[in-house]
């Protein structure tokens, strides 16, 4: 049905995220290590690194998690494969700011 339309860009949008999280993870446990030293506890450094990381992650998901929006709730998109969803979202008039609608309050 119609809310299955959105899978696609959900399961990629999340497999992108994570990789990217764990990944950057991995990366920014040694340099937030290095920045703060021994001044602060492992775990704070350990935290400030997943910090980081799913900042970085989840931003990057916001144009996928808004072409999924788009796919389920917008005609125009409906039965678009999720790149051609994305193509269409990020080549609108409002360019890459289109992606990125659901960070502003």
């Amino acid at each position: 049905g119609t809310l299955a339309g959105g899978l696609g860009p959900t399961l990629s949008g999340y497999f992108i995220q994570g990789g990217l999280k764990y990944g950057l993870y991995d990366a920014f446990k040694p340099e937030v290590a290095a920045l703060l030293g021994d001044s602060v506890p492992p775990l704070v450094a350990l935290a400030c690194a997943g910090v980081a990381a799913e900042l970085i992650a989840s931003t990057a998901l916001c144009p996928l998690e808004a072409a999924r929006i788009k796919q389920v709730g917008d005609p125009l998109y409906n039965g678009l494969s999720t790149p051609a969803a994305l193509q269409l979202l990020l080549t609108s008039d409002r360019g890459l700011a289109a992606g990125f609608d659901g960070l502003a309050p």
